[in-house]
């Protein structure tokens, strides 16, 4: 998530870390907690607080597919397998 978005949350720091990059170059990110409802369950992730827009991790994703069609104004579907 974008840094501005995560003090707008008030998400609790939680760790620093190496993260490494698409150009395989390696930068400091600091990480948060943050609470999410994930299938009727709360669950506990971690939020890196980089980029200037959000992405989904995809840990939460194991057990479901994803069909994302990519053209603007369509639906993205998750469903359990």
């Amino acid at each position: 998530m974008p840094p501005e978005a995560v003090a707008a949350l008030g998400l609790p720091f939680y760790q620093e870390m190496i993260a490494n990059l698409a150009d395989n170059s390696n930068i400091r990110v600091d990480v948060f907690r943050a609470s999410i409802l994930w299938n009727e369950e709360m669950q506990s992730v971690a939020v890196l607080a980089t980029g200037n827009r959000p992405l989904l991790g995809t840990s939460l994703l194991v057990g479901y597919e994803v069909n994302i069609p990519f053209a603007d104004g369509r639906t993205v579907t998750i469903e359990p397998l």
